[in-house]
């Protein structure tokens, strides 16, 4: 996926935290496409804004966050912990039996050029048990169930989530993040595929 970073001058010149002075940039008119087609995105989606904050609301989901954005949830009065009870234990069910760190939840299948099976080629089969336990012990040492966890919680109260994952060459893990629901909006091409996402961040 292609990435692009624009940055906005709020007019004193610390362009992307730099005391310099801003240059005219030569994807001024890429960037003058993404903040139109952008706006149009927020738009769009201040129609269900306001029922996907509230269902939030309802099962106490994302209310505080630690965040430079603060949380449109707002927090209510609940009288009992019905939805919120029943919010976590569809949450961990669906968890347990789609992607759990206690379960063998994906495999590795090889196949020949010919469509041969991995039984037909000597040590595919060990070669590919390997990988799998390898991937399995990265899954596991790094924060990755945890925050899938909270993305399908995103996921389950309002309809969508979003992960990104970044390299520490300090310890050589995977370190894995949850946007948080309103610094995202997500985007489809031509054939209704979510291709973009544009992602908003205060540094």
């Amino acid at each position: 996926m292609r990435q692009n970073l624009v940055g906005l001058d709020d007019g004193t010149k610390r362009y992307l935290g730099r005391n310099e002075e801003l240059q005219d940039a030569p994807n001024e008119k890429l960037a003058k496409a993404f903040m139109k087609r952008w706006n149009i995105l927020k738009q769009a989606r201040l129609k269900s804004e306001r029922l996907r904050w509230e269902a939030c609301a309802y099962v106490n989901h994302r209310t505080d966050e630690y965040t430079n954005g603060l949380s449109p949830i707002p927090r209510i009065k609940l009288f009992n912990s019905t939805g919120i009870e029943a919010f976590d234990e569809f949450v961990n069910g669906f968890m347990g039996n789609l992607i759990s760190p206690s379960i063998r939840w994906f495999n590795l299948l090889f196949e020949g050029p010919n469509f041969e099976s991995s039984d037909e080629f000597y040590g595919a089969n060990d070669y590919m048990e390997l990988i799998l336990k390898n991937t399995y012990k990265e899954l596991n040492a790094s924060n990755f169930y945890p925050t899938d966890k909270l993305a399908s919680r995103d996921c389950i109260a309002q309809g969508i989530s979003a992960e990104f994952i970044m390299d520490d060459p300090e310890t050589g893990q995977c370190i894995y993040d949850t946007i948080a629901p309103w610094e995202f909006w997500v985007d489809m091409n031509h054939l209704g595929i979510v291709d973009t996402i544009f992602y908003r961040f205060d540094l």
